[in-house]
Parts: C-alpha cells; sequence; structure tokens
C-alpha cells in the first residue's frame, strides 16, 4: 500500500493526492469523499491507482482526478452544491434513484445538486469535477437572467459538442492549468477572479435551460450614465480581480445588458475593455521601467495570469513583444519611440 499527499504552497492555493493499492486508494478516495461507502476495484491491487488534485477558488472548488477505475456508493447529503463531472478520458456512470447518466469524454458531462448517487468511475479515467456553492450559482442566475429569475429542473446531462458544453470544459482545463503552473512559483492565489466567475456562469448556463432560453431573448440597452460608471469603475480598478457580473449586480442591471449597452456605447464588451486597459497599464509600466523590473511581474501586476498570451495580446496591439518596450526603457529611449503604431481593439462612443 503506497498513500501521499504533496504539501500546498505556501499560498494553499493547490494540494496533490495520491495513492496505489486497494487500501490506500480506499482510503483516500474516503477522505476526498466521506460520504461515499462501499469502494469496489476491477483492477489488481498491484494496477489500482488514484490520484487527485485539488483547487479551492473563491466561489468554485476544482477537482483534477486520475485513476484505475472504481465504483461507490453515495448516501443521501445536503443540497448545498451544484457538482459536475466533465470527463477528458474515459467516462464515469452515474446512478441517482433508477435514473442513470453518463459522462463520456468528448461526448457529455454530468451535474447534480446532492451527494446521493451512486458511481462507476471507468479504468484509465481522466477528468475535472466542479463543486459550485448553491449561493453562487443562485448569483450566477440572478446576474446572468435578472434579479427575479430563479429556473427549477437542473440538467443531469451536459452535452460536450455544444459551444456551452466545450467552452466550460475547456475553460476549466485553462483555468486549472494556470493555477498550477503559478503554484509552482508560489502564486496560485493570482488566478483571477473574473476566470472563476466565468467557469461558474458557463456551468449555470450549462445546466439550466430555461436560463439559456431568457438569454436568448433581446435584452434591454441600459442607459449611457450606467455604462459610463461601469467605464469608470473598470478604469480605477483595472489591475484588480474584476467579476464583471458582481459589477453588473452592483449597478442593478445584468450581466447580458451591460454587455448590449457597452457594445452599443464604446464598441466594444467589458471583458474587451478590461484587457485593453491592462494592456495599455502594462505597457506604461513597462516604457518606464528600472533595470530590476521583469516582463512576468508586470503582467502579473496588470492582472494577467497568462504570461505567454499576455505576450501574444501585446504584441498584436503594439507591434513589439513586451520584452522590446522594456529594453528600450532600460537603454532610455525615447518614450516617442515607444508609441503603440496600432491598436487591437478600439473604443467609440455614439453619440
Amino acid at each position: 500500500m503506497r498513500l501521499r499527499r504533496e504539501p500546498a504552497n505556501s499560498r494553499g492555493a493547490i494540494t496533490h493526492w495520491q495513492a496505489s493499492g486497494h487500501a490506500g486508494v480506499r482510503h483516500l478516495l474516503s477522505t476526498i469523499h466521506p460520504r461515499a461507502t462501499g469502494f469496489e476495484f476491477e483492477s489488481d491491487d498491484g494496477d489500482t491507482h488514484f490520484e487527485c488534485s485539488v483547487v479551492d477558488l473563491a466561489g468554485l472548488k476544482l477537482l483534477r482526478t486520475d485513476t484505475s477505475g472504481y465504483q461507490c456508493r453515495g448516501s443521501p447529503g445536503p443540497t448545498d452544491a451544484l457538482r459536475v463531472t466533465l470527463p477528458a478520458r474515459g467516462g464515469v456512470d452515474v446512478m441517482a434513484g433508477r435514473s442513470e447518466t453518463v459522462a463520456l469524454a468528448g461526448t457529455s458531462g454530468v451535474a447534480c445538486l446532492h451527494d446521493g448517487v451512486d458511481r462507476r468511475v471507468h479504468a484509465g479515467y481522466l477528468g475535472f469535477h466542479l463543486r459550485i456553492p448553491r449561493h453562487e450559482l443562485l448569483s450566477a442566475v440572478r446576474t446572468l437572467g435578472g434579479e427575479q429569475f430563479w429556473a427549477d429542473g437542473i440538467e443531469s446531462s451536459i452535452d460536450l459538442r455544444t459551444p456551452i458544453g466545450a467552452s466550460l470544459l475547456g475553460s476549466v482545463g485553462t483555468l486549472f492549468n494556470e493555477v498550477e503552473r503559478l503554484a509552482t512559483i508560489g502564486l496560485g492565489q493570482l488566478a483571477c477572479a473574473s476566470a472563476s466567475e466565468l467557469v461558474v456562469n458557463l456551468a449555470a448556463v450549462a445546466v439550466l435551460p430555461q436560463l439559456r432560453d431568457r438569454m436568448g431573448l433581446p435584452q434591454a440597452w441600459v442607459g449611457r450614465s450606467t455604462v459610463e460608471i461601469a467605464r469608470q469603475f473598470i478604469d480605477a480598478h483595472a489591475v484588480e480581480p474584476i467579476r464583471l457580473g458582481d459589477l453588473a449586480d452592483r449597478l442593478g442591471v445584468t450581466l447580458r445588458a451591460l454587455q448590449v449597452g457597452f457594445k452599443k456605447q464604446f464598441g466594444c464588451t467589458p471583458s474587451d475593455y478590461l484587457f485593453r486597459r491592462r494592456l495599455d497599464i502594462a505597457r506604461a509600466r513597462l516604457a518606464t521601467a528600472a533595470d530590476a523590473t521583469t516582463v512576468t511581474a508586470v503582467a502579473l501586476d496588470c492582472g494577467f495570469i497568462n504570461v505567454g498570451a499576455f505576450a501574444d495580446r501585446y504584441r498584436r496591439a503594439f507591434g513589439e513583444l513586451p520584452s522590446q518596450t522594456l529594453k528600450n526603457a532600460t537603454r532610455g529611449m525615447p518614450q516617442s519611440r515607444l508609441d503603440p503604431p496600432k491598436r487591437s481593439v478600439s473604443v467609440r462612443t455614439r453619440r
């Protein structure tokens, strides 16, 4: 038997668990899933393994598991969270009462609001699991659908072949990889709130058909003053973690309505505008940087968590890499040489 838990980094952003052998895997599964019982394995003791990485973010718990497969029974528990299973390889059979739902890589995921389900995890399974607190799910629904909107009847199956399902799986994978990468240098908690907000919002839309229908209806255009307040807030807090859904909620509008109003007034979405503002701030800092400054430090300070993507967007916006801007600044090149030759996003005001 072998059971190993790697220590979390100093910020506690991510924890890795690993076990092998029937006894070790059974003990680890009981620790991670305390309400589950009756763990059984189809593989021999020497071939049985289970690996799990856990990320805790604001309003979202994210797990990635890799296993030789197992079966377990679930005992009923409080409906305090939405649980979503998204296979990347292999599949999972979920039994709730007499109803069976299959999660299969490239085809479907599974969602439920309770723990009382039986599971059969196929051999060679690799996938992601989300745990979204009920209050976060309700907040996302109110943000996307309106203050008075709530939908019953959560769909147990998520079609991963649709744009929404594919976006949810892709966003979860990207968020997990970025947290894991940053955690290696002790910066896992820098994963921006907007990324976890996107995952929660996509999950809400994926499991609630009434919400999808409501979002497909024409949206009222919010007033110019409301959009201007949103723009000013973004300007003032651009380098901070901004949850655009929270901003819309504070303004008393839905996120979709704010997006429509922003697009009509400024020609771009709030997220595009936020990204552009962060690029501008990063360029200003790089252009006046001291010798000890690094591109990575500036990118992280300005709210970017993927330095490679930052460099690519920076080059497309300004015609040079951020490292070139920094190099010119440390050499004392005149500021006029640093004026951007082009812009990737334009902002226009409709009169």
